[in-house]
């Protein structure tokens, strides 16, 4: 049997994926470090980080996707450039929270 990283050179750069069947390689070994916050896809039960591939672990099959920046080496860059749909998020939260600080100054 095959493992999950052997299969990673066809992911060429961030936006490709590729989708396993869990029971066609071996479980994911401890290079695979738990991802603390992850938006992962629905039916996702784990997800996993290995240097810039992160994993989504579902019932049968893992979704493995590349990014071009690692959120534990280069976070900011992270969010601006592969998990770009946070990023509105945070403007938002940041704007509105110097909104707040300053108007509970007047």
């Amino acid at each position: 049997m095959t493992t999950l990283e052997s299969l990673l050179g066809s992911l060429t750069g961030p936006g490709t994926y590729i989708t396993v069947p869990k029971d066609s390689v071996e479980p994911l070994d401890s290079n695979w470090i738990p991802a603390w916050f992850s938006v992962a896809p629905p039916g996702t039960i784990a997800s996993y980080r290995y240097g810039h591939y992160n994993a989504y672990e579902s019932a049968t099959e893992y979704t493995v996707h590349y990014d071009k920046y690692a959120p534990q080496i280069d976070p900011m860059l992270h969010l601006l450039f592969d998990a770009h749909f946070i990023a509105p998020v945070c403007v938002i939260a940041i704007a509105a929270s110097l909104y707040y600080v300053t108007m509970s100054k007047k």
